[in-house]
């Protein structure tokens, strides 16, 4: 009996499919602090400091980001293999970087390209 119990949590612990969470992790190249929004309350999600990489659960709808005194919704990220890196057994992220042009844009994982996201939010 024991023996079947771990099968099948064994067994769906391999299943393929679509992960448990997304996360956007986002580096800040900029030389000011940013603000990531929530879309639904207008609230502050999370504040990343010059240099430094935050994460937040990605909801599959645009970015909100507030650079300065300035925010802009970026398009929503069209999520393609090349761009999803595997967190971990139930969780996955893109990287997204925000430079000092307040360009923002995603990286690949095979050979480091950049995808810059539309700065419109429909």
């Amino acid at each position: 009996m024991i023996f079947k119990v771990l099968l099948i949590v064994t067994a769906s612990a391999l299943l393929a499919g679509c992960p448990a969470l997304l996360k956007l992790s986002l580096k800040n190249e900029t030389e000011n602090e940013i603000h990531l929004y929530s879309i639904y309350s207008g609230g502050v999600l999370t504040t990343i400091k010059p240099g430094e990489t935050g994460s937040i659960p990605y909801t599959y709808d645009c970015l909100k980001v507030g650079i300065e005194d300035s925010i802009v919704e970026y398009k929503e990220i069209v999520t393609t293999s090349s761009l999803i890196r595997e967190n971990g057994i139930f969780s996955t992220k893109i990287d997204v970087v925000i430079n000092k042009d307040k360009i923002v844009f995603l990286k690949e994982k095979d050979d480091g390209k950049t995808v810059i996201l539309d700065p419109k939010c429909d």
